[in-house]
């Protein structure tokens, strides 16, 4: 007997107040329980609909949400502009020798504390990692990447794709010159991870 009374109900276009319905229940049109119950589900059913429209917008403006394309286009553009530097620096950029050993340093005031430079025969520090390079200095530089600046890449002294990848973001962090290869300039702002902390260049013995 109620059927025409709840199409009529849900066909509103606004939301009827509890008092509103008690207020009818009162006037012999329905029994006050069932018209309690109805304006109950029919204010819970609007706070929840505000609350999933809240969210949803929230989702949709915060600027602070995850967006795996944005990172994505954040790399594609770190690594075009690595190719338009690489093509734009001097030769002389890239005729210091290939790093080929890694060189302990003890830290200054801390000698219990030490850490691997990269450097070509032991004793020259002004040599370069790139892309294909696979030896000790290689895993130096990845330690260093995933300690000091929480790349998730592996530690087995292949310079491949993740570790030119991380080496981009760190270089954008650090204002250094983006171009994917690890030289002097990067060499002498980035963070060297000693096993304990992560320190500059200067912080270690000999620089």
């Amino acid at each position: 007997m109620f059927t025409n009374y709840f199409r009529g109900i849900i066909n509103r276009t606004g939301t009827s107040s509890q008092e509103e319905l008690a207020g009818s229940a009162i006037r012999g049109k329905m029994p006050r329980k069932i018209a309690l119950l109805v304006a109950t589900a029919s204010l819970l059913g609007s706070v929840l609909s505000l609350g999933l429209a809240g969210t949803a917008n929230a989702a949709e403006t915060d600027p602070t949400a995850p967006s795996s394309t944005s990172s994505n286009n954040s790399l594609r553009e770190l690594q075009a502009l690595a190719t338009k530097n690489r093509a734009a620096e001097p030769a002389s950029t890239f005729a210091y020798p290939h790093c080929n050993g890694a060189t302990r340093h003890a830290l200054k005031g801390s000698p219990s504390e030490n850490g691997g430079i990269p450097s070509y025969a032991t004793t020259n520090y002004n040599c370069i990692l790139e892309s294909g390079n696979v030896n000790a200095d290689d895993e130096w530089l990845q330690y260093s990447l995933r300690a000091c600046y929480q790349k998730n890449i592996a530690i087995d002294g292949s310079f491949g794709p993740a570790t030119y990848n991380a080496l981009l973001q760190v270089q954008s962090q650090l204002g250094v010159t983006i171009d994917g290869v690890y030289g002097p300039g990067t060499r002498n702002a980035i963070l060297f991870d000693s096993s304990l902390y992560c320190h500059r260049l200067t912080d270690f013995v000999g620089f």
